[in-house]
């Protein structure tokens, strides 16, 4: 939740936070178990990736046998 805080506070004032804190973004959201609070937020931090990963991450937050069974 501070990451997420640091960029609402960025869009609010005139000081530059963006990237900050990126290599521990990459860690949570590449190295770490995933569960419900990354996939709820995971959509603040599309502009800390370059394509190749944020494809890699979206098949890790939602792969196919999970998105399937939470629409059924």
């Amino acid at each position: 939740r501070l990451l997420v805080a640091l960029q609402v506070r960025e869009e609010l004032g005139l000081a530059d936070f963006s990237f900050m804190l990126a290599d521990l973004v990459h860690y949570i959201f590449m190295k770490t178990k995933f569960n419900a609070t990354l996939r709820r937020f995971y959509i603040f931090f599309e502009e800390y990736f370059d394509k190749k990963e944020w494809r890699v991450l979206l098949i890790k937050l939602f792969p196919a046998k999970t998105y399937i069974a939470e629409k059924l």
